[in-house]
């Protein structure tokens, strides 16, 4: 039970964590609104803006690569959303199941269910072990756990991600599929 309350508790931090950014992009968009009020009146120039701007965007991005903010992804009933008609199976050797390498946030769906596995370190980010989602199962040609699977696996469809095909109809991997999929183990 310990384990559990962790986990509850954990998530509690994690969803603060995500109001804080709510709030936090309110007040991007007041200080957006601020700037063009500056410029508006003639205060400063939308050329010194953007310099400035130009000048702060890589310390940003520094910060918040240092940084773990939970994200979480759609929300809604998963189990209500429509799967694209895409023969994944049969796919398989050609794709190496390159979707199950992509990089999502689970939703609070998944959480509430604690079925789908994420991330500690990055909540809630699709837990991965070897380059693919730890659910990908290589006997079973696919995801072990199909019916719990998050929206954005039922959503997904491959065919025009050019990461994954060249061309898709006539079943052409893309060049640097290596980069995104590792190859599949051999199954015996």
């Amino acid at each position: 039970m310990a384990g559990a309350d962790v986990e509850r508790g954990l998530r509690f931090i994690h969803l603060m964590e995500v109001e804080t950014r709510t709030e936090l992009s309110q007040n991007s968009v007041d200080v957006t609104a601020l700037a063009d009020l500056l410029i508006a009146k003639g205060i400063i120039s939308s050329r010194e803006l953007d310099e400035r701007k130009r000048a702060t965007i890589p310390l940003q991005n520094e910060r918040d690569h240092k940084r773990r903010l939970p994200l979480v992804g759609p929300g809604g009933d998963k189990y209500a959303l429509a799967s694209p008609d895409v023969p994944c199976v049969e796919n398989l050797a050609l794709c190496r199941g390159a979707c199950c390498s992509l990089v999502f946030n689970l939703g609070i769906q998944d959480l509430d269910e604690g079925v789908i596995k994420w991330e500690y370190g990055q909540p809630y980010r699709i837990r991965r072990e070897h380059g693919r989602c730890v659910h990908f199962d290589v006997e079973r040609k696919g995801c072990g756990a199909y019916q719990h699977r998050p929206a954005t696996c039922r959503t997904y469809d491959c065919r025009q991600d050019k990461r994954i095909w060249a061309d898709y109809d006539k079943r052409i991997p893309a060049p640097d599929l290596d980069k995104l999929a590792p190859p599949l183990p051999a199954s015996g």
